[in-house]
């Protein structure tokens, strides 16, 4: 930063406040420094600069599979609205295992970042509380429902019934569901499930758990559901179709 106040005849402040964007520089001297800066290939240090203001400008986000579609589209509008506010974004895969969630609050990632996005999906609240220290962390999803924790989440229970007392409306009786998983009740799939049976039972139509077909939520697992569970047209009863393994059909 000294040599590149001298080659533009301006204090090292001026250099400090041109390189932070102080917006009260004249735009003849700003210009003077930027010059300096491109002939001299100065880079500033990044490192030095946050330990002297304690902020990275970093948030870290921790995702299960970035594979997913869901999850790949959730980091990029992530990454868009952090840059729109200075911050650059450090994702890494948890890969649902217990060590990896733990490891984004207690790791590298915490220290590089100023604060953590984290969908955790085997930890519980209690282990997040007591790991969490000092920097913010804003859980997302609904594996999580705590008050000690702050959330973003999304109405999924209010968003299955309207979709399902959309169809009962047009008439359709035997709707289908893809992508549950049994035993859940607190997160999206269970949640979902609940909204899909109170919208049949407020219709008065009995639930079929043959129409509920498990699976995970990405392309391949939505294509699985449907092979395996078909939902046969014009009011005939849905049954469950059974392939060879070597039938790609």
């Amino acid at each position: 930063m000294n040599d590149v106040a001298r080659a533009a005849g301006v204090s090292l402040k001026t250099v400090s406040n041109v390189l932070n964007d102080y917006e009260f520089i004249r735009p003849a001297t700003r210009q003077r420094v930027q010059d300096a800066i491109a002939e001299l290939g100065y880079e500033a240090n990044l490192t030095a600069r946050s330990l002297r203001s304690g902020k990275t400008h970093m948030l870290g986000l921790l995702l299960s599979d970035l594979a997913a579609p869901y999850y790949a589209e959730l980091a990029s509008r992530v990454m868009t609205a952090a840059e729109q506010r200075g911050y650059r974004v450090l994702v890494q895969q948890s890969g649902a295992l217990e060590a990896n969630e733990l490891g984004a609050l207690q790791g590298p990632l915490r220290q590089l970042t100023d604060g953590l996005l984290f969908t955790p999906l085997v930890m519980g609240a209690d282990a997040v509380a007591s790991h969490r220290g000092t920097k913010p962390v804003v859980l997302l999803g609904e594996h999580i429902l705590d008050p000690r924790l702050d959330l973003v989440t999304m109405r999924n229970r209010d968003a299955t019934h309207a979709l399902t007392a959309h169809l009962l409306a047009g008439g359709r009786r035997r709707i289908a569901v893809l992508g549950a998983r049994p035993g859940e009740s607190a997160g999206s799939a269970g949640l979902r499930l609940n909204g899909y049976r109170s919208a049949m039972e407020d219709a008065g139509v009995p639930f079929d758990p043959a129409l509920v077909a498990p699976g995970e939520w990405r392309r391949d697992g939505g294509a699985a559901a449907v092979a395996y569970h078909r939902v046969a047209r014009h009011g005939r009863d849905c049954r469950t179709v059974h392939r060879p393994a070597d039938r790609p059909d």
